[in-house]
Formats: C-alpha cells, sequence, structure tokens
C-alpha cells in the first residue's frame, strides 16, 4: 500500500513539474533573469555557456550555503523540497523569502544584492557563497562549488554554478524521479532592424539545463543573410542588405537538444539610409541701420537631425563683424558711419557638415544720429562679459544725472536706471544678475548724448 502512494505521489510530482504550464512560465523565468548575464559581454557568457555544457546542476541539490563573510552566515540548503524551511526556494522560508535579511532571492539583503561581495549575483564578487556538500566517505561536508556571476572568479578546481540556473533546476527539473527532459533555451534577443548597405550582425546564444548537445539551424531566413552553427550552443546571423531589400523579412532560428526544438521568430526590418536634412534659419533679418548707431543681428539657425552647425558670413561689409557661439546661434554686429550710408550685401552662410544653406539680405544705413559707441574719454565699462553686475566708470566731474538702459538683441528694453553722480571717477555698479546668459546692448545718456556697447552675460 505504501509503495501505491509512493509511486502516486511520485507520478503527480512529476506532471506538475514537467507541466506545460509550469515549464512555459520557468522558460520564460529563466530567460529574463538570464539574458542580461550573458548578451552584454561576449567572453562572459561563452565561458558560462561551457560551464553549463559541463555541469549537471542536480549533483549539487542537498548542498549547504555559507556566505564568505566574517560570521559564515549560514544561507539555507538546496533542498528542492518547496516546504523545507531551510530551502533556497521556500519562499516563505528564512533562506527563500526575498523579505529576509538571510536570503539570497533578497535584492535588497547583505546575501542578495548585486553590489555586495558577498552576494552570488554581483557580477565582480570576490567572496561569493561557497555550497558544501556531504561527504560519505569521509563524513564531512567538503566544498563542492561557488554560486556566483562571477564568471571569472579564481576557484581552483571547484566549479562555478550560476545562482539563476541553480534556482530553476532546483524548482524545475526533476532530479529524483525519472528524469525528463527539459528543452534548450535562447538567451538572445534578436535584432530586428537593419540599414541599407549596413552589415548586420545577430550572435545567436542558446543553452540546454540538462548540458545536452545543442543544434541550431535557421530554415527561414532572407537571401542576404548568412547562417553559422559554432557547435557550442551559440551561432552567427549576418549579412548587408541592398537597396532592393528594403522592407520586411521573416527569420525562424531553430535549436535542437536531440529531443525537442524550440524556435525563435522574428522579422527584420530593412530601412534606407540615414536622410540629412539641412538646417534652415529661424531668424529674420534686421535690414536697417543707422549712423554712429550699434548694429545688432541676433542669428538662430536650427537642424532636424541635430547636427553640429558652423555659421559663417561669406559677404558682409568691413563695418560688420560675426560671432558664431555654436549650437545655431551667432551675432551679426557693428556701428557704421555717416561714412556707410547705402546698402550693403550680406551673406550669412550655416553648415551642418554635409550642407551649406544661405541666407542673403541687405542692409540700409541711412538718415543721421547723435548716438556714440565712445567710452575712451567720458565712460568705462567692466567687466566685460560680466556674470552678475557691470561697473561704469564715468571720468567727466560735468556729468550730473546718468541714464542707464541695457536692451536685449530684439530690442526689448530690460533696465531702466537713474543714477545721481556725486564725486569725480565716480564708479557706478549695476546689478544685472537677473538677466539670462547672451548678449544685450547697453546704453547710457548724459547731456543729452547717448553711448551705447555690447556687452555679454555669462
Amino acid at each position: 500500500m505504501k509503495a501505491i502512494i509512493l509511486t502516486i505521489i511520485l507520478f503527480v510530482t512529476t506532471q506538475l513539474i514537467s507541466g506545460q504550464d509550469i515549464q512555459n512560465y520557468n522558460i520564460i523565468l529563466i530567460q529574463t533573469k538570464l539574458k542580461d548575464s550573458f548578451i552584454n559581454n561576449k567572453p562572459a557568457y561563452n565561458h558560462v555557456l561551457k560551464s553549463y555544457s559541463s555541469i549537471n546542476y542536480c549533483d549539487y541539490v542537498n548542498c549547504k550555503i555559507y556566505a564568505q563573510d566574517d560570521e559564515n552566515q549560514f544561507l539555507g540548503i538546496t533542498s528542492q523540497n518547496i516546504y523545507d524551511n531551510e530551502s533556497i526556494i521556500n519562499p516563505y522560508g528564512n533562506y527563500g523569502s526575498e523579505y529576509s535579511q538571510t536570503s539570497i532571492r533578497n535584492t535588497y539583503s547583505t546575501y542578495g544584492s548585486e553590489y555586495s561581495n558577498y552576494s552570488p549575483y554581483n557580477e565582480y564578487a570576490t567572496k561569493p557563497p561557497i555550497l558544501y556538500k556531504f561527504n560519505s566517505f569521509t563524513q564531512v561536508w567538503e566544498i563542492a562549488a561557488y554560486l556566483t556571476k562571477n564568471t571569472y572568479l579564481s576557484t581552483g578546481i571547484h566549479p562555478i554554478l550560476d545562482p539563476d540556473v541553480l534556482i530553476y533546476t532546483l524548482e524545475s527539473v526533476s532530479c529524483f524521479s525519472t528524469p525528463i527532459n527539459n528543452p534548450p533555451l535562447f538567451l538572445s534577443t534578436a535584432i530586428t532592424t537593419a540599414t541599407q548597405n549596413i552589415k548586420y550582425d545577430y550572435n545567436i546564444i542558446t543553452t540546454d539545463i540538462n548540458g545536452d548537445t545543442l543544434v541550431i539551424t535557421a530554415p527561414i531566413k532572407p537571401e542576404w543573410l548568412t547562417f553559422i552553427d559554432y557547435g557550442n550552443g551559440t551561432a552567427l546571423l549576418s549579412g548587408t542588405p541592398t537597396s532592393s531589400h528594403i522592407g520586411a523579412h521573416n527569420v525562424k532560428i531553430k535549436v535542437n537538444d536531440g529531443t525537442v526544438s524550440v524556435d525563435q521568430d522574428f522579422v527584420i526590418t530593412v530601412s534606407g539610409p540615414d536622410i540629412n536634412h539641412p538646417p534652415t534659419f529661424t531668424s529674420i533679418a534686421v535690414t536697417s541701420a543707422k549712423p554712429n548707431i550699434i548694429y545688432v543681428y541676433g542669428i538662430e539657425a536650427t537642424d532636424a537631425d541635430g547636427d553640429a552647425m558652423t555659421i559663417t558670413a561669406p559677404t558682409i561689409p568691413e563695418w560688420l563683424t560675426l560671432t558664431d557661439y555654436g549650437f545655431g546661434l551667432a551675432i551679426l554686429s557693428g556701428t557704421p558711419t555717416s561714412s556707410y550710408i547705402g546698402t550693403h550685401n550680406v551673406k550669412i552662410r550655416v553648415n551642418d557638415g554635409t550642407v551649406s544653406v544661405d541666407q542673403d539680405f541687405m542692409i540700409t544705413v541711412s538718415g543721421t544720429n547723435n548716438m556714440k559707441e565712445n567710452y575712451s574719454s567720458n565712460f568705462k565699462v567692466f567687466p566685460n562679459p560680466f556674470s552678475r553686475e557691470l561697473n561704469i566708470l564715468i571720468l567727466r566731474q560735468d556729468i550730473k544725472d546718468v541714464f542707464i538702459r541695457v536692451y536685449d538683441i530684439t530690442g526689448q528694453m530690460k533696465l531702466y536706471e537713474i543714477v545721481k553722480k556725486n564725486s569725480h571717477n565716480e564708479i557706478i555698479s549695476v546689478p544685472l544678475e537677473f538677466l539670462r546668459n547672451g548678449l544685450y546692448i547697453l546704453e547710457v545718456q548724459k547731456n543729452g548724448e547717448n553711448y551705447r556697447k555690447l556687452i555679454l552675460k555669462e
């Protein structure tokens, strides 16, 4: 009677473990948990896949796990009994709960965090947990393996076990009943985009929990792709599409472990080469100027591709200068005298590294004005550029009241201030901390005359 009950229990357990729903769930689980550890570092995943093919994880069931910290903290047993309080797969036990401080499955604990030197999930750990297996001959618990994601750890003769694969084995593989075949897994994510005349490479990575020999094929692929199976669970799909291949292409990659096949189906979309969009001017040229008044044109350009732009002025009159500040911003400025009254041709050019666009216009200098830009005898402005405040040194004694105005390059007034001058060589400090960084026009009025100068806030 006991034998019959035991047989029924084993049968039910086997059916539960190998059931299609649970099996599919665990395939997705291990793909999710493992793919980041493998596909980002080819030397590492080649090493680990080699270990997978030669290690039977069932050999490490019922081992004890200890940390390499000062206390040699006990971290549970690799038991497949989910109800065992010491099993690392018991979600409610001290060593399997994601909330327990002694569980490697608690990502915030010393023994489960990817940043802890004592955690199996730290890819750079030097002191990961150790598995101990009972030697029935010597009656001693001996080192059996190291549990870590650090595939380069020097462990001597002892193997390295991946914690995710170990947990998957404990939860899903029947180690002590009639062996069942576990299907192979794809660890790599397909690359689904390609560009005309640029080589496409997809490094395919697979593994098998049972350590079966894997054969990878490509039953469906476009003609411009070639396929190579390296025979170690990895393969390469590569090729260079031409303009005739622009569009969508179905691909099927198949991996077989000698018993069952698993497919990876995806679509590669081939697009044409990147098309450069020319830059454009977003600013409107200032086309008029007056003698002895500073002319300022704030040039702005944009590029739909985000390309770096260079602004130049191939054609400008001699009284103008251009300063390119980068990022599609430049200033064309200067002060014409009465000798420049008339029309002047201007060509501004912006280049995105591939194509140039010109802005052509004419500046007409006309009329008369008493405004001057001359600080050598009456005024000194410093520092320029400035960051917080601007100092104006007034050198003449006959100046009583000083009117100070600051404009942005669009002509909008940002400051108006009247200052009483009380002494000779007085310095007036003008707080301009509130201004945004950029170019401004300073206007100082005294005795009916206006003086203007470009200032830079940075």
